[in-house]
């Protein structure tokens, strides 16, 4: 499955007096030079390469056979330095300038400018972590990229290539109907059943591999934007709208629950006559799972009556679709 979704390539040139390290002739090394590639999307709330503004980097220098989780970081070399531009031209806020240790590697953590990384305290070993808060509606949600590197200079330049992912679950449903000759009306879809609220984030050698703590029971659950006009790919029917998905918490969702409010109507000698008009319940099985920038779309199979939604599921990692097709009782 096709995972990357963001590179940032930069070539660091390090200097700097701090931490006692011997760095490389900066009149030889170039300054750092930023460019962006992000994966197309049709999804204003995506993270891509026409909205991908800025972003911070931090680094710190290590021995070539750094083990972070019995290590600690120390100081960083980099301290949130910011980048602000566009597709190949960023520049780096401030006047520092960095440059190679001399036979040592950079540990390097990529992530977005309106965030702050906290660092393990004193000789704490292990990866830093990152505060971020769901938003409570799709209109408030945002995407979360991610990058986590260690390497020394390239043999061949003074460039390291800094790959973000999407490290949230992106959720969005489609639906098809049991019978084409009736109308069907979807008023509303809601996930009920899952944390959200303020969570931490900790990095790790592959942002994939991370781990998301914290969190808290949504009473109200997350409504998902319904578009005004679906659209047909195959049997089914996207329901996603201009405003993009749900971006949530990766979490275990079993028992979690998909409420779906929908009308199915036809017109029999000239009356519109109504079949169902009410709300029915998807119960997610004990094997259900959010992953870490997993993309997931709930395909719901819509009967004209009371009877049980089926339901399929597609989970991909964030650049393609994962189908999932639970059953939905009354």
């Amino acid at each position: 499955m096709k995972k990357i979704l963001l590179a940032v390539t930069a070539a660091l040139a390090i200097t700097s007096c701090s931490q006692n390290e011997e760095f490389e002739n900066s009149n030889q090394q170039a300054e750092i030079n930023i460019g962006t590639i992000v994966k197309a999307t049709s999804r204003a709330a995506v993270t891509d390469n026409s909205n991908f503004e800025s972003f911070k980097v931090s680094s710190f220098i290590v021995a070539n056979d750094f083990d972070i989780t019995t290590m600690p970081l120390g100081i960083p070399y980099m301290d949130g330095v910011k980048y602000t531009g566009t597709q190949g031209n960023w520049k780096a806020t401030g006047s520092d300038k960095f440059y190679w240790p001399v036979g040592k590697s950079v540990q390097f953590f990529g992530y977005p400018s309106t965030l702050a990384l906290l660092n393990p305290t004193g000789d704490a070993e292990g990866y830093p972590t990152l505060a971020f808060t769901i938003g409570a509606t799709s209109e408030t949600q945002t995407d979360l990229v991610v990058s986590s590197v260690k390497t020394a200079k390239p043999s061949d330049s003074g460039t390291v290539t800094l790959d973000f992912k999407h490290i949230l679950a992106k959720i969005n449903f489609s639906y098809k109907p049991e019978d084409t000759n009736y109308t069907y009306t979807i008023s509303e879809i809601k996930i009920t059943g899952v944390k959200g609220g303020n969570v931490v984030y900790t990095f790790a050698a592959d942002v994939a591999d991370g781990e998301w703590s914290g969190g808290e029971a949504v009473a109200d659950g997350y409504l998902y934007p319904i578009a005004t006009a679906a659209t047909a790919d195959g049997d089914y029917y996207a329901l996603d709208s201009e405003n993009g998905s749900l971006m949530l918490l990766p979490q275990d969702v079993a028992g979690a629950q998909i409420n779906i409010a929908y009308k199915t109507t036809k017109t029999i000698n000239g009356v519109e006559e109504t079949f169902f008009d009410s709300t029915k319940t998807v119960t997610l099985p004990a094997d259900s799972k959010w992953g870490i920038g997993n993309s997931i779309r709930y395909k719901l199979t819509l009967p004209v009556g009371a009877e049980q939604i089926g339901i399929a599921t597609d989970v991909t990692n964030w650049a393609d679709e994962i189908p999932e097709t639970p059953a939905v009782s009354e």
